[in-house]
């Protein structure tokens, strides 16, 4: 699984296995402003799916 800020860098990217997937919204230790983020989610099989987020920063 991939997630991409507007300008297409990179600020999340994880090898999920069988077990759950989770991710606290932070890029090197701080908090990702907020904003509409787009994922990508390749499977084993060769399907991908992609699609968008919105990621709302309360501090």
């Amino acid at each position: 699984m991939n997630v991409y800020d507007r300008k297409g860098l990179p600020v999340f990217k994880e090898i999920i296995s069988k077990k759950p997937m989770e991710w606290d919204g932070k890029l090197n230790g701080g908090q990702i402003p907020t904003g509409n983020y787009w994922y990508t989610i390749k499977v084993s099989d060769g399907r991908v799916y992609t699609g968008w987020l919105l990621i709302k920063n309360r501090e």
